[in-house]
């Protein structure tokens, strides 16, 4: 019994063969060139194959001279080499450790192994197993298992490959808190949930970045904190697969301490009938957040107001505000609500014709706005002292609103009292106001009849001459030697002609307001 292709050697032993036997040996009954000696080595033989000699002796008493053996009946047989791989897992961590195992089958004694990644032989590692931590996510690995037993047939097989799945978690931790607002000395308990922490993370609290110490778990209560304290958590986690395997911090949750901050703006003034809402954001902008606000009529917070969002009289209120931690902080709030005035009709005033007049409305207090309808004749309609100049006589209502918007009309009479003149005249303002706003900024004569200006002078306190024009129109704006002039009575004279040729002189004074 042989493998396939194995080697065998027959020895021939002859009985009364004489000095010197022939021999022929035959497989099947075939003989086989040149194979004449006493041995007969092959290794051709297939299963079945019988393998018999005929000896012919040289002896002469032997009779007859041949003889043939009995023929020897060969069994071949071969086995196929296999090896299978297992491995301690196929799914790691990014540089986890796996272990692979060969098993083979029909290895003979001795087999040998050449482990492969993708492919691709790994130097050095000839044994049944192999270890490694280089593997990254697909990569394939296998083992050629080369036989010594004396019948495998093919002596080398190859594994099936094993895909390894490599993967990391990226760890994370947040807090959360019972409250951010405390009262000084109260209590608040912070909680750290983890992402990617492993089955038992590892926490260290801290407080304004210094750790507490033996402040270690997933929960963190404490009554020592001031006003403005941060307080975060550091987590690491056991997860093998972390990426990166360092500690992981939370955010940072401050804590406000004390009485919260409460600031009060004003509402503005209303007219009535009209009422405030004391409970509008405006009111408490810049507080604190997170703030429950409650409305009361005393400084202690004993009696409420009823109905704080529409207070209908002007007086002092109370807004409580209390934090979520039972810190309160009580200020006051002022309700300004103006009474609507009756309008009045001025004392009836006389105006030369297109001789500026200055008219004056009542000041019923700071911040008021002043609107002249019609505007017709006025050259600023929209202050309390405006100056008339026209030559109509003009009932005025003088629209006066307050800042909360309640508007009181007024009505004053501007009459003529002047004939219409004919001949010659000049007419110079009582007074002007030289403040660059494009009304009344310049002192000038206004003519009738006039052909032109010989001069226009006008003389300060001390009688010096502070400007001088012979144009019609052209006027002085209050400044000499490039300085503004103070306010002050001035004299003024003018010379002109008449369109008729004759002379025209006259003096006065005008006022400079500023």
């Amino acid at each position: 019994s042989i493998c396939t292709g194995g080697s065998v050697t027959f020895t021939a032993t002859a009985t009364n063969g004489g000095a010197t036997p022939t021999y022929q040996w035959m497989i099947n009954g075939t003989n086989l060139a040149g194979q004449t000696t006493s041995t007969f080595t092959t290794s051709t033989l297939v299963n079945g194959d019988a393998v018999s000699v005929r000896m012919t002796s040289n002896d002469p008493c032997a009779n007859p001279t041949t003889a043939t053996s009995t023929p020897i009946t060969i069994t071949t047989t071969s086995v196929t080499a296999s090896v299978s791989l297992t491995a301690s897992t196929t799914s790691i961590c990014n540089g986890g450790s796996i272990t692979f195992t060969a098993t083979p089958t029909n290895g003979g004694s001795t087999p040998i192994y050449q482990w492969m990644i993708n492919g691709v032989n790994v130097g050095g590692q000839s044994t049944s197993t192999f270890t490694t931590s280089t593997l990254t996510n697909g990569d394939v690995v296998s083992v050629k298992m080369t036989s010594n037993d004396p019948c495998a047939n093919p002596t080398t097989a190859t594994s099936t490959s094993i895909a390894i799945t490599s993967s990391s978690v990226t760890p994370s931790v947040s807090i959360t808190t019972s409250t951010t607002s405390i009262c000084s000395g109260g209590s608040v308990t912070f909680t750290a949930t983890a992402t990617n922490g492993g089955a038992t993370p590892t926490y260290q609290w801290m407080i304004n970045g210094t750790n507490v110490a033996g402040q270690t778990t997933s929960t963190f209560t404490t009554s020592t904190l001031a006003n403005g304290d941060k307080v975060s958590v550091i987590m690491t986690s056991n997860d093998p697969c972390a990426s990166p395997a360092t500690p992981v911090q939370s955010q940072s949750i401050t804590i406000v301490a004390g009485k919260p901050v409460l600031l009060i703006t004003n509402p503005p003034p209303v007219c009535e009938p009209s009422s405030i809402d004391l409970t509008a954001s405006s009111v408490t902008t810049g507080s604190d957040p997170g703030l429950t606000y409650s409305y009361w009529l005393d400084g202690n917070a004993t009696v409420p107001l009823a109905n704080p969002k529409a207070v209908s009289s002007a007086g002092t209120y109370y807004v409580k505000a209390q934090s979520a931690g039972g810190c309160f902080t009580i200020s006051p709030v002022m309700v300004s609500i103006e009474q609507k005035l009756n309008g009045i009709r001025y004392p009836t005033v006389s105006a030369m014709i297109n001789s500026p007049l200055q008219l004056q409305a009542r000041n019923l207090g700071v911040n008021y706005t002043y609107a002249w309808v019609p505007a017709t004749g006025l050259d600023r309609p929209n202050v309390m002292n405006p100056i008339f100049t026209h030559d109509t006589e003009t009932q005025y209502l003088v629209n006066i609103t307050s800042p909360a918007g309640c508007v009181t009309v007024d009505t004053l009479l501007v009459r003529i009292d002047a004939p219409v003149i004919d001949g010659p005249a000049v007419f110079v303002p009582k007074a002007w106001t030289p403040n660059n706003d494009g009304h009344n900024d310049n002192l000038f004569p206004f003519v009738v009849n006039i052909a032109r200006i010989k001069y226009f002078r006008i003389y300060n306190r001390w009688g010096i001459k502070v400007f001088e024009t012979n144009s019609i129109g052209q006027g002085w704006n209050g400044i000499y030697n490039g300085k503004p002039q103070m306010i002050d009575v001035y004299t003024w004279t003018i010379e002109a002609e008449s369109t008729t040729g004759s002379v025209y002189k006259s003096s006065g004074t005008s006022v400079l307001i500023r």
